[in-house]
């Protein structure tokens, strides 16, 4: 990450007990600064809130974000509530079968209904 941002923040919904978070959040590694967080809701509007109250924290008004490439679309959506800066999506890797883009596609669909029925941060 060294060259693209000092600070990258991880959600890790899945709590504590994940092991890889836990061996490897709150560790200063040669050219940024990994830290992580517990979405409160465990969801991408609990990510949002956290992103905003990161962003206010340390002056951030440029973010790179990146997620599942399924999830790309529904989270910018998300985020765009929360956070006024630049919002510079990536998407993580995805090979997925046909079935799973087929699955994905009702399952985000579903999000973006539920992030437009409550609107706000």
């Amino acid at each position: 990450m060294e060259g693209w941002a000092p600070k990258v923040v991880l959600s890790h919904p899945d709590g504590p007990g994940e092991h890889w978070a836990a061996d490897n959040c709150g560790r200063v590694r040669p050219g940024f600064e990994l830290d992580c967080f517990l979405p409160d809701p465990p969801t991408t509007r609990g990510e949002a809130r956290e992103l905003r109250r990161l962003a206010e924290q340390y002056g951030w008004d440029r973010v790179i974000v990146v997620t599942f490439l399924p999830h790309i679309s529904r989270a910018r959506f998300i985020l765009e509530h929360c956070f006024d800066g630049e919002l510079i999506m990536i998407a993580s890797p995805a090979d997925l079968p046909p079935w799973r883009w087929a699955s994905e596609y009702v399952y985000q669909t579903a999000g973006f209904v539920k992030a437009e029925l409550e609107p706000g941060c």
